[in-house]
């Protein structure tokens, strides 16, 4: 079975602005699985220096193409 990547974008709000957190990129064996772990992912927030813990949500998770330079397939989660 072929490897299917994904990637997850997510959003956090750091004293009332909107951040966006590095995308994540992982594989999965498939949608369903890509999904749970992508909101396991936001789950966990992001740790800053400068502002300590901060909680995120889950924006997307897309189908990417991992032979043609992590390209849009399609979006399974909004």
């Amino acid at each position: 079975m072929k490897e299917r990547w994904y990637r997850a974008d997510f959003e956090a709000e750091i004293n009332g602005e909107k951040h966006y957190p590095d995308a994540e990129y992982f594989v999965a064996k498939d949608d369903e699985a890509a999904i749970k772990y992508a909101k396991h992912l936001a789950n966990q927030g992001w740790d800053y220096i400068d502002a300590g813990h901060v909680d995120g949500e889950l924006v997307s998770v897309t189908l990417v193409d991992d032979e043609n330079e992590f390209v849009d397939i399609k979006t399974i989660y909004e």
